[in-house]
């Protein structure tokens, strides 16, 4: 009897998990959340933002960028929803302007090229570019770009042979001084802008935004000059140092429109991106002349037979006097500026790659320093090209 009992109870016992099991079957994790997809963002419009942003994350198998633990993997594979998708580039960036007119500059200093010592033009200016790209999968519609680019400097120069003064002989002994005069001109381009970018289907990627070039220009005539050699006891040198300079700081504050071509696929990991934007900006333009001279005296004394503690024999007294002026002008134009860019991105792996392109820039509508030392008011077009490379990296 007890045998039968027991016999009866596990039965039951089975007829009861097999109607518990029948009534709530297990849950498929695979067909709420199937691959691909995010449980913040269910449906798959997350993946397909990212797709339409052409962006491969790096997520999901493919971990390779360290991250929290508490999520399912960096970028992509991000289902906490907690913050945005962001890329970063960093490029190296040589960039060429147009040469100066060096024989004009030249001839405003009373001289020609060919009695210069040594003379260069414009070549090449390094710099750096840093673009940080940013989108909030809350916010579908548009992704947002800031982008710097800095190149410091350009130079250009004049160095025209040393001249020397014979001395004068005569109480005191005014000894002779040799004389160098140089003319530099410097340049260098700052700007900074951010844009927002439409997030579509297409390729093509429209954008708008506001854009500050910083386009800062010095030249200087200086004429330096200092004694030939060391002073004896009652020598004098006389030497005199003089500069004229002119700066011209153009300030371009505006807006631009552009298009973006996401991508040229040309094999799995390899691709080209490019872009084309164009807009219009107020100049507000800062320009400064200044003239200083600062004339030196240095005398060796000898010892003073009135003073009979102190030996003033080999000391040298300076004396110093400083003229000069300064005039500040500003005015305001209306400018405008272009840029193009094409580049080849290889993809390391799926968060990083390396890039390298080609770019070109011109703005109308700017004052230059040398233009300035010449005497021209007229605004002038300014065009920059080089290549850069550099490095990306996308969660």
């Amino acid at each position: 009897m007890l045998l039968l009992a027991g016999a009866v109870v596990i039965a039951s016992g089975q007829v009861a998990r097999a109607q518990s099991t029948a009534s709530a079957p297990p849950i498929d994790q695979t067909e709420q959340n199937p691959p691909g997809t995010s449980a913040a963002y269910p449906g798959g419009d997350y993946y397909q933002q990212l797709g339409a942003a052409g962006v491969e994350c790096c997520g999901g198998s493919n971990w390779g960028c360290g991250g929290s633990p508490y999520r399912t993997g960096p970028g992509c594979g991000d289902d906490w929803m907690v913050g945005p998708r962001w890329r970063v580039a960093v490029d190296g960036v040589i960039m060429f302007r147009e040469e100066t007119n060096l024989d004009a500059l030249a001839g405003a200093m009373g001289v020609t090229l060919a009695d210069a010592e040594q003379y260069e033009n414009f070549d090449h200016g390094a710099g750096i570019r840093l673009l940080v790209a940013a989108y909030w999968p809350q916010c579908k519609n548009y992704e947002l770009v800031a982008q710097i680019t800095a190149v410091e400097e350009w130079n250009a120069n004049i160095v025209l042979p040393v001249e020397s003064s014979p001395p004068i002989v005569g109480p005191p002994v005014i000894v002779g001084v040799d004389e160098r005069r140089t003319l530099t001109y410097n340049s260098s381009l700052n700007t900074v802008e951010v844009n927002c970018q439409a997030l579509n289907t297409s390729v093509w990627k429209p954008y708008a935004g506001i854009r500050y070039f910083g386009l800062d220009e010095v030249i200087e005539d200086r004429t330096n000059q200092y004694a030939s050699h060391p002073l004896a006891v009652t020598q004098t040198a006389v030497t005199t140092s003089e500069l004229y300079s002119t700066q011209v700081d153009n300030n371009l504050i505006g807006f631009q429109l552009g298009l973006r071509r996401d991508m040229w696929k040309m094999s799995r990991k390899v691709y080209v991106e490019g872009f084309v934007n164009a807009g219009v900006y107020c100049n507000l333009i800062n320009r400064a002349d200044t003239f200083q001279a600062v004339t030196t005296t240095r005398t060796v004394l000898e010892d003073n037979p009135g003073t009979t503690t102190v030996n003033e024999t080999g000391q040298i007294q300076t004396l110093r006097n400083a003229t000069g002026n300064r005039v500040k002008v500003e005015r305001a134009r209306m400018a405008f500026a272009g840029e193009a860019s094409l580049s080849l991105v290889w993809k390391v792996n799926s968060c990083c790659a390396l890039r390298s392109g080609y770019q070109v820039m011109m703005i109308n509508g700017v004052e230059l320093a040398d233009d300035a030392f010449l005497g021209v008011t007229e605004s002038e077009d300014l065009v920059y090209h080089g290549g850069f490379a550099g490095f990306e990296y996308r969660r």
